[in-house]
Parts: structure tokens; C-alpha cells; sequence
């Protein structure tokens, strides 16, 4: 199945929406640590004012910010899960 991963569509499987989102939003939060850890390697070797410093500190920021706006979005989706969960009644859960 094929999911359309912009959509608010409740017909759509919301739960597997967030599901995906929240896993990108994991493999970016790893990628910002990984960055930071080459940023204290960096700093070592060529200076705490250095560039590589600078440029790694920069990317490792940006993962970050990546994985905060993946964790929104999951979040949101979750939401339209539990909505629809809860006005499905209990015999859907």
C-alpha cells in the first residue's frame, strides 16, 4: 500500500503516517549526534574557531531542527489516528 504522506486524509492509516515520520525523525536525530561527535573530533584537530568546526556544528544544528519538525509532523498525525480511533467507537481499537 501506498501512502500519501502530506494528507490529512482520515481515511488514509494516520497511525502509519506517524510511524513514518517518527522514524525519520530518529535517523535524523542520529545524524545530529553523529555531527556533533565529528564537531569535538574537529576541534582537536584544527581548533575550536576552525571552519570544519563551524560547518559540522552548522549540519549538526540542521539534523536536529530536521528531527524536531519529522517529531511535529508524526505528532499531528498521531493525533488524526487518535481521533479516529476514539469516534470509531471501541470495537474498532
Amino acid at each position: 500500500m501506498v501512502f500519501d504522506l502530506k494528507t490529512d486524509d482520515p481515511r488514509q492509516d494516520q497511525g502509519k503516517i506517524a510511524e513514518f515520520y517518527a522514524h525519520e525523525a530518529t535517523r535524523l536525530r542520529q545524524m545530529a549526534q553523529d555531527y556533533d561527535h565529528r564537531v569535538a573530533v574537529y576541534e582537536r584537530l584544527f581548533g575550536p574557531h576552525s571552519d570544519w568546526v563551524e560547518g559540522t556544528r552548522l549540519l549538526a544544528q540542521s539534523y536536529e531542527a530536521a528531527a524536531q519538525e519529522q517529531e511535529r509532523i508524526a505528532a499531528r498525525h498521531q493525533r488524526l489516528q487518535d481521533r479516529r480511533s476514539h469516534a470509531a467507537g471501541p470495537e474498532s481499537r
